[in-house]
């Protein structure tokens, strides 16, 4: 049955482009896709495909005008589709006015080690290009830049970066290019990357926004229970607890503050203000988590279990393990999984 007006999908649009490659006929291929020979006849034209051979005198028609003659001027005079004059002309290796030429690749050949991309871009002949695009060609070229700075502009470089300033600020107070000065960093200083607070704090500004979020904390709060769903818990849970639950269910043995700590990656030498080792704490209003988890009927715990051989202070922990809430979620996470196992 043909499918006329039904919307097409990727894996059509991938089958349909691959046949237009081997220049199957529109009624080949509305068969063989189930389709009518007008929807495949529209879709190849909402894809600049076509399934015409090209002659030797059109190839050669293309050859003398792409780059010299808009792509869609010569679509017109071929009376092909314009995506399949583009697609035609990389097939044959020809390539558009945009690509750099050969003399603009010989001469950022020659400047780019000993000069700044801007001002490669101000000395390009032919069309105006950005440094950035410049770089990638550099990049693409295997090309390095010649370190060759006053040891006054290395010292004040390397002061700057002591003092936790970024490639940018730097760049700023001394009147470089910032690429310069990552150079300068990177090259002949050996030294690390300090961190951009402001460009941080604008890509957050950015996601938030994006996100329709107003605040870092919200932002936070989502990441919190889209971590927590991922992994099965409940959205309302901390990082840190569904870590703690995830090392007990993956364990399932009981295990103490020290160890759960140790496990989930949080410091385990921080001693509180009576000498004993301040483990597992959050800092806000709830407590420690393995406290929040105890409240919530997370975890259960079995109080000063000898875990430690001898006896005496410091020799026993209470040990904690899954309580009854979440061995109810891990019960109901099996039994939903062998229910899909089942069903496929």
């Amino acid at each position: 049955m043909n499918r006329l007006w039904q919307n097409w999908t990727a894996e059509e649009d991938l089958e349909l482009t691959q046949r237009a490659a081997r220049h199957e006929g529109k009624a080949a291929i509305a068969a063989a896709m189930g389709r009518g020979v007008g929807s495949v006849t529209y879709r190849l034209k909402e894809l600049g495909l076509t399934t015409q051979l090209w002659t030797a005198a059109e190839e050669e028609f293309l050859r003398q005008n792409y780059g010299a003659m808009p792509s869609r001027e010569i679509a017109r005079r071929l009376n092909r589709p314009k995506g399949s004059v583009k697609q035609h002309a990389r097939k044959i290796g020809l390539y558009s006015g945009r690509r750099f030429t050969d003399e603009q690749i010989a001469m950022i050949r020659e400047l780019w080690p000993t000069h700044t991309g801007k001002q490669v871009a101000e000395m390009l002949p032919g069309r105006k290009r950005n440094w950035q695009s410049i770089a990638r060609m550099a990049a693409a070229l295997g090309l390095r830049k010649i370190a060759n700075h006053a040891s006054q502009t290395l010292a004040s470089i390397q002061e700057l970066h002591a003092q936790g300033l970024p490639d940018r600020e730097i760049a700023q107070r001394l009147g470089l290019d910032r690429e310069q000065v990552k150079h300068i960093r990177v090259a002949r200083l050996k030294l690390p990357t300090n961190p951009d607070l402001d460009a941080r704090r604008r890509s957050i500004a950015s996601q938030r926004k994006t996100l329709g979020i107003k605040s870092s904390g919200e932002l936070r709060a989502l990441a919190y229970r889209r971590f927590a769903v991922e992994n099965g818990w409940p959205p309302d849970l901390r990082a840190r607890e569904v870590q703690i639950l995830n090392v007990l269910a993956d364990r399932g043995v009981p295990m103490t503050r020290l160890e759960l700590a140790a496990a989930i990656g949080m410091r385990t030498d921080r001693v509180g203000c009576n000498h004993s080792l301040a483990l597992l704490i959050d800092g806000g209003r709830d407590g420690t988590y393995t406290a929040s988890l105890l409240r919530q009927g997370y975890l259960a715990r079995v109080r000063r279990a000898a875990r430690v051989e001898g006896k005496g202070k410091g020799k026993s922990r209470d040990l904690y393990f899954l309580g009854p809430v979440a061995i109810t979620i891990l019960e109901e996470r099996a039994c939903q999984q062998q229910q899909a196992e089942t069903a496929s």
